[in-house]
């Protein structure tokens, strides 16, 4: 649905602001004559990984598996699951040319903001002033777990859309993206920590007012469709959004 960058958002912007080639790849990676489910990948275009590698403080998450092909040091980073036998959900590969690739992108389409507005009720705290996020939704197909926390930041004054025009203000890197944007002038830490959110849901704060919120249903089948919040503050409205509003 998105591409499940994950903690390795911070990584690609480092090596794009580092000079590297860094590029935002769709479509599903083949390697060895066997499919290999991976949504979404970036491409470091370089001949030399192991130097790059160097430079680089990666989180224990990350799985590194360093290759000789054609005479290059190629490396492949997966983020998220360290497990050989697990699919990951985002990679980096670092080789001279891009790996072939499928045009495909497995995801669902999102069930309009509109329909979630009419016809989902927003949580109520608890007497904690907590929000308890249910195993499963409503809108399952196309939200995931998510559609009820989008409806409740909507009931809280946070501008819920289905877009991504925001994503540019976390990376310049990647520019394909499809998903839900949460605009608005809150503390996201505070925010979000009000949730008790089920397994499989990731919550990240990031620096300069952002934040995302992953639903990750099915760990173990990548083809299985993820979905996201990305949170960013309020832009100042068009003047026409002024004059009609």
């Amino acid at each position: 649905m998105w591409p499940e960058y994950g903690g390795a958002l911070p990584l690609l912007n480092a090596l794009a602001a580092d000079g590297h080639d860094v590029a935002d790849v769709g479509g599903s990676l083949f390697e060895r004559g066997r499919q290999t489910a991976v949504a979404h990948f970036a491409h470091i275009g370089t001949p030399d990984a192991q130097a790059v590698l160097g430079t680089l403080e990666l989180d224990p998450a990350f799985h590194v598996v360093s290759i000789e092909r054609d005479g290059h040091r190629e490396a492949i980073v997966d983020d998220g699951w360290t497990n050989d036998y697990e699919p990951r959900r985002f990679r980096l590969v670092l080789a001279p040319e891009r790996p072939r690739l499928m045009s495909d992108r497995p995801g669902a389409r999102p069930t309009p903001v509109g329909r979630i507005r009419r016809e989902l009720e927003p949580l109520s705290p608890d007497p904690r002033g907590r929000y308890e996020v249910p195993e499963s939704g409503a809108f399952g197909e196309g939200w995931g777990r998510l559609a009820v926390v989008a409806r409740t930041l909507m009931s809280i004054g946070a501008d819920v859309r289905p877009t991504f025009e925001g994503y540019e203000d976390l990376s310049e890197v990647v520019h394909f993206a499809g998903g839900t944007l949460v605009r608005g002038d809150l503390d996201w830490s505070a925010v979000l920590g009000a949730f008790d959110f089920p397994a499989g849901v990731h919550v990240e704060v990031l620096p300069g007012s952002h934040a995302l919120v992953r639903d990750i249903p099915e760990p173990y089948d990548p083809l299985r469709a993820t979905f996201a919040l990305v949170f960013a503050p309020s832009r100042p409205a068009s003047l026409l959004r002024r004059i009609f509003d």
